[in-house]
């Protein structure tokens, strides 16, 4: 049997955390299922993996999902959009998912009118679902670089934004002095809910589809939003089905906003419950994986059964999180 588990955030970013972290982590368990391990970098995103599951092409994904919606011949050019909150930390703007919001069907319905109507003729926007919308364009895209917000929470919008495009920066800047000024934000600044002030704009190339490796996508969160990703059973083992991928998302959010207490804390619950179960577990597995992902690139941690009696081996969680460091993003 292989089994996958995917850990986005395992491994903090910012190098000169690190030795303060080193010192209050305790990964018994993890030490234990990876100290065997082989360990490699592949070329993907955490993006890369959960868009995949949105299409069985390769190519855009704004295009695709423009086709797969029949507004393919409406516009010359799609991307992708995510309704956003840009909060200010001195002279940086730091982005947050789109989720975060909590935006109703109501709210998305005046937030998509007042931009079609302000903007007609070179936009139109189109609801995927509550947290993703599609944007027709009459504007030129060509040439440039987007990050999906996924792999962008809680990061520096300076090093993310189109650089090759000036008709779309100052669309960027114009989306967002309207939102900044819709009148919904009031009553939810009122209900201490967190204001609308920007739309992220991406999209992706789906190089090849990931999960076309998966039998079953299980997922402990609720902030995938795809038909293919299954929610995790309240039993962990009974998502131990052969060829499975398994996310958990406990540490991502907290590693992205730099969130040392929550990292720490949901990080020995990964230890003491999920890597537990893998332990009891382990000689049931012809492969096991952890899917480490990054903005640019996935650690893998690959233990095959053979490698368990390997004694010249003794890998540690500090010993990786130490020689990685930044290296994935």
């Amino acid at each position: 049997m292989k089994l996958t588990i995917a850990l986005p955030g395992l491994l903090w970013p910012d190098a000169g955390d690190i030795p303060h972290l080193a010192r209050q982590l305790d990964t018994k368990n993890l030490d234990k299922v990876i100290k065997r391990s082989q360990i490699r970098q592949i070329p993907y995103s955490f993006s890369d993996l959960v868009y995949s599951t949105y299409t069985t092409t390769t190519g855009s994904l704004a295009t695709e999902i423009a086709k797969n919606l029949g507004y393919a011949g409406l516009y010359p050019n799609f991307l992708l959009a995510e309704p956003t909150f840009l909060r200010a930390d001195r002279h940086r703007l730091l982005i947050c998912e789109s989720e975060i919001l909590q935006l109703n069907d109501n709210e998305i319905s005046i937030i998509i009118d007042n931009l079609n109507d302000h903007f007609s003729g070179i936009l139109q926007v189109f609801k995927v679902n509550a947290n993703l919308w599609l944007v027709g364009l009459n504007l030129n895209i060509n040439n440039n670089k987007f990050y999906p917000i996924l792999d962008i929470i809680g990061e520096n919008i300076d090093n993310y934004l189109p650089s090759n495009s000036i008709e779309l920066t100052k669309l960027l800047n114009e989306i967002q002095m309207l939102l900044f000024n819709l009148e919904l934000n009031r009553p939810r600044k009122n209900e201490g809910l967190i204001q609308i002030n920007s739309l992220w704009l991406w999209d992706k190339q789906i190089k090849f589809n990931l999960i076309n490796n998966y039998s079953n996508i299980f997922y402990n969160g609720q902030s995938l939003n795809s038909a293919k990703i299954k929610h995790l059973p309240k039993l962990l083992p009974d998502a131990f089905i052969d060829g499975s991928l398994i996310i958990f998302d406990n540490l991502y959010y907290p590693c992205c906003y730099r969130d040392h207490h929550s990292y720490l804390h949901n990080l020995s619950i990964i230890d003491n419950q999920v890597m537990t179960i893998l332990l009891q577990y382990l000689n049931r597995f012809d492969t096991l994986e952890i899917l480490i992902p990054g903005i640019h690139k996935t650690l893998v941690i690959t233990l095959n059964k053979n490698d368990r009696y390997k004694f010249w081996k003794n890998l540690t969680f500090i010993q990786l999180i130490k020689g990685t460091k930044c290296a994935l993003t």
